[in-house]
């Protein structure tokens, strides 16, 4: 039964393989997808930008902003699980997009100081331990003007501000439905 686990790239974690893959599946039904695409053109999203999707999970958001931004700009996605990644890989082949980067982490990117318009964060806040090293890495891969948009079922509004504005990278810039917007503020900060 071995062939049903997949680990992860800590391994400390095991999910059940044949569970990620039944998600992925249920996930993409093509009406989400859609509606993903619209939330995310209301909340800032433009043909050309530079996206970042951390722990993007079964890639909605993921093929949804791909779609938004179109061939002229660029989602990585990032997560930890490599099953998942590899049926985001394979969603994007399915949809003829080619502007989708995969990164197999769960924090550092690789990517260039300032080089991304905007960084989503959903679902990830509340299960990730080192979310001051997360934010850090979110800060420092933004355009100065960056944003950052946070959405965690499950979490008070006000938990979600207090932990993303604890040390003082964003502030707090508004709200649309169950997604909270953040800037980033313009300052040195020590590595992590």
């Amino acid at each position: 039964m071995a062939w049903l686990w997949q680990r992860d790239i800590d391994d400390e974690k095991r999910t059940p393989h044949i569970i990620v893959k039944l998600r992925g599946r249920l996930a993409h039904r093509g009406f989400r997808t859609r509606r993903a695409e619209k939330e995310l053109s209301g909340m800032g999203l433009r043909k050309g930008m530079r996206i970042l999707d951390f722990g993007c999970g079964s890639g909605i958001y993921t093929i949804a902003a791909a779609r938004v931004v179109g061939e002229k700009g660029v989602v990585h996605a990032v997560d930890l699980h490599p099953t998942i990644l590899e049926m985001v890989e394979n969603r994007a082949r399915e949809n003829g997009l080619k502007n989708i980067d995969i990164i197999y982490s769960d924090l550092e990117t690789g990517l260039r100081r300032g080089s991304v318009d905007i960084v989503l964060l959903y679902g990830v806040l509340k299960s990730f331990g080192r979310r001051r090293e997360l934010l850090f890495e979110a800060h420092r891969i933004m355009k100065k003007k960056g944003t950052l948009l946070v959405r965690q079922p499950g979490m008070k509004e006000d938990r979600i501000k207090e932990l993303v504005l604890k040390d003082g990278f964003f502030r707090f810039s508004g709200k649309h439905g169950r997604i909270l917007k953040f800037s980033r503020i313009e300052g040195k900060f020590h590595e992590i």
